[in-house]
C-alpha cells in the first residue's frame, strides 16, 4: 500500500510531466505562423457547427499537426489572412480586432 508521501510524490511526477508536455506545446505553437495562430483563434470564436459531423476542424490532423490544406483549416486560414490584410489597411493590430470580436460576441 502506498503511503501518503508516495502518493504525493507520484502526483508531483505526474504534474511535472503535464508541465513538460505544456511547455513543448507552447514551444511548438510559438513556431506557427501568425496567420495560422489567428485562424485557430477565429475558429474557436466563430465556428457554430457541430464538431461531431458538421465541422472537421478536430479531425484535420496528422501526427499531431494541423492539416492546413483541408476544408475547415483552409477556410479559417483564408479568413485569418483576409483579416490580417484588412487590419493592415486600417492600421489596426489583429489582436485588437480579436478583442473587438470578443466584445461584440459577449453583448
Amino acid at each position: 500500500m502506498m503511503s501518503i508521501i508516495e502518493n504525493i510524490e507520484s502526483d508531483i511526477e505526474k504534474q511535472k510531466q503535464i508541465l513538460k508536455d505544456l511547455e513543448a506545446k507552447l514551444k511548438e505553437t510559438k513556431l506557427q505562423s501568425p496567420d495560422k495562430l489567428l485562424a485557430a483563434e477565429l475558429h474557436g470564436m466563430l465556428c457554430t457547427y457541430n464538431h461531431t459531423d458538421g465541422c472537421g476542424w478536430y479531425y484535420e490532423f496528422k501526427d499531431k499537426q494541423d492539416l492546413w490544406d483541408r476544408h475547415a483549416h483552409g477556410e479559417y486560414l483564408i479568413k485569418a489572412q483576409k483579416l490580417i490584410g484588412k487590419c493592415s489597411v486600417l492600421k489596426l493590430d489583429p489582436k485588437s480586432a480579436i478583442e473587438i470580436f470578443k466584445m461584440v460576441k459577449s453583448l
